[in-house]
């Protein structure tokens, strides 16, 4: 039992998604093992006490298309970053049945039972999408299980996030759809608003177009879900393909009012009627049939559909009907959409960001082109017709630039998080004072300015005298509690704006000094190494006694000078210090090329 125990976790580790603190977010993809259950007989507690033949998953989504099997998922997560509490998003909203389990050591530390059968309030955190709280200790390693069952596409994009990096995407994200739903909604009033005026059936027709793709894309992605029916688990099974097929009636008859079909000679108006019986019975299958034959079906007819009102757009334009060639234009985009979405579905393509949204984007672009072809029509008629469309147009005007602004806002606060993720990585986090990799940045600039106005500059390089006996004899946290008062005493004894303190490494401390010579450099140095010998230093383990030794070099910069000049004259004073008896400071000039001793 073991050596299997050993096995399955040396195969996790090879597959685990790694996490630091420049950790933001990562798509799960070839980090996942895969294994089908084709009789249903795996359960988590034999996947863990048994070898099984797992198989490496080779693209980016998991994705098996439509089965009736259940899958089991593997990856592994090493969590080497100073956070413990991640999230794991699977962002297909239509899975059945979903059970998560997250194990450490052998053992299942939480266990989540999600999927769009059980009704949206149980869901650990609401949100249209699967949202899982993942909790890995810092410098530890679990494993993710997940069996998946599905009468729907067997797929599942998987995404690891920080905490604060999902709500900053979501937002964006939500901004997106928001915007998409809105100009859907915006494109359906105001074509309504036509219907009132003007009594023709082409608008109407349309009008339930579009509020049919719009409850199919809401259903599609979960927000039906979530905001109108929650409860409703057997209904959002069968709420995509209905509206799905309720969209292609509508259009269907839109085609045959808007091109006038049934005006056009003999075969078109046969198979006008053959196209709309096809219709009406996929519609019957979406509301009586299962999820995975009804969805086949109901695609199926849609894209026979969308060719049969391309290649009429097509026939009306030849034949001089000038309002079909934005209807045309409109259903090329409407067809990539929905090939490239049903394509996804069948696994020929894969599901990522492009194929997931094409239908929205591909039906967005359509319904605007198939309002421009409507308004054609009625570019004669009334100046109230006219002053509605631009009613129309200002509002959508007023949406877009809403939009911009939005998104320049979410720039100027990512902007600001940006400097903020800067300050803390250049920041000594027991000390406070700035780090190493803070100095070499501000050593670097300050002796280009320096050399630029020919200015002194002075490094001193300060060490904890006998600073390993305290660890020894009162602990690393006692040692730590003396750090921290050395760092603020330092910080204290430092006064202009432009003078630099940084922890250069374990106990050791440097100081920049800018246009500052050897009379000042020493001063300041002896300053520092009074504060500290002259009172005693409390901590958790009692009153410690300590002292500095430093060393400081001064110079005047030339253009070739490295910062690694200066920093290594001040260790070499550094140790004169210490080789002289410790609690001391020595002073080393470029121009005396010796020793200068005080203290």
């Amino acid at each position: 039992m073991g050596a299997i125990l050993l096995v399955l976790t040396c195969c996790a580790a090879a597959n685990a998604v790694q996490l630091d603190n420049q950790f933001t977010q990562q798509a799960i993809g070839t980090e996942i093992r895969y294994l089908m259950d084709a009789d249903d007989s795996l359960t988590i507690h034999s996947l863990l006490s048994q070898a099984q033949p797992w198989e490496q998953n080779d693209s980016h989504i998991f994705n098996k298309g439509y089965n009736n099997q259940s899958w089991w998922l593997n990856f592994g997560i090493s969590n080497q970053s100073d956070l413990e509490q991640w999230i794991l998003e699977l962002g297909y909203p239509v899975l059945d049945n979903i059970d998560l389990y997250l194990v450490q050591n052998g053992s299942i530390l939480h266990e989540y039972h999600l999927g769009d059968k059980l009704p949206f309030v149980e869901r650990p955190i609401q949100h249209r999408y699967f949202i899982v709280p993942i909790t890995v200790t810092a410098g530890s390693e679990s494993e993710v299980y997940i069996r998946l069952r599905s009468t729907s596409s067997v797929q599942l994009p998987l995404t690891i996030w920080d905490e604060k990096s999902f709500n900053q995407y979501d937002i964006q994200r939500n901004v997106t759809q928001g915007a998409y739903y809105g100009a859907l909604a915006i494109i359906g009033i105001y074509n309504f608003l036509l219907f009132l005026v003007l009594r023709d059936r082409s608008y109407i027709y349309y009008v339930g177009y579009v509020i049919g793709m719009w409850l199919f894309s809401a259903s599609l992605e979960g927000w039906a879900f979530q905001y109108i029916w929650p409860d409703a688990t057997q209904w959002n099974d069968r709420a995509i393909t209905v509206f799905l097929a309720g969209t292609v009636v509508l259009g269907l008859l839109f085609t045959s009012r808007f091109l006038g079909i049934y005006q056009m000679p003999k075969p078109m108006p046969l198979i006008q009627n053959g196209c709309t019986v096809a219709t009406l019975l996929a519609f019957l299958v979406a509301i009586f049939a299962p999820y995975n034959i009804s969805i086949r079906v109901v695609i199926s007819v849609s894209v026979l559909i969308s060719l049969w009102g391309l290649t009429q757009g097509i026939n009306a334009w030849c034949r001089g009907n000038t309002s079909a060639r934005y209807y045309t234009l409109a259903w090329i985009l409407l067809i990539f959409g929905g090939v490239v979405l049903a394509l996804s579905k069948f696994e020929i393509l894969p599901r990522n960001i492009i194929t997931s949204y094409a239908l929205q984007l591909g039906t967005v672009l359509e319904t605007v082109l198939l309002s421009f072809a409507l308004a054609e029509r009625i570019n004669h008629e009334k100046g109230m017709r006219a002053a509605a469309q631009q009613a129309a147009l200002n509002t959508q005007i007023k949406a877009k630039l809403e939009l911009e602004n939005k998104v320049a806002e979410r720039t100027r606060e990512l902007e600001a998080a940006n400097r903020r993720l800067t300050e803390i990585s250049d920041t000594d986090q027991l000390t406070g004072l700035q780090n190493r990799r803070a100095l070499d940045k501000y050593l670097a600039a300050e002796l280009g300015r320096s050399t630029r106005r020919e200015h002194c500059i002075c490094v001193i390089l300060v060490d904890v005298d006998h600073f390993k006996s305290v660890n020894d004899t009162y602990g690393h946290l006692a040692g730590d509690d003396c750090l921290k008062e050395i760092a603020a005493r330092i910080d204290k004894n430092i006064h202009r704006p432009t003078d630099f303190a940084a922890r250069y490494g374990g106990e050791e401390f440097c100081i920049v000094l800018t246009e500052t010579d050897e009379e000042g450099a020493e001063i300041v140095a002896q300053r520092i190494r009074s504060s500290v010998q002259s009172t005693a230093i409390n901590t958790r383990e009692g009153v410690i006694n300590l002292t500095l030794s430093a060393g400081a070099f001064v110079a005047l910069p030339t253009a070739d000078t490295e910062a690694e000049h200066f920093l290594s004259m001040a260790d070499k004073a550094l140790y004169q210090s210490k080789a002289s008896g410790r609690n001391r400071v020595t002073l080393l000039t470029q121009q005396s090329k010796g020793l200068y001793l005080a203290g």
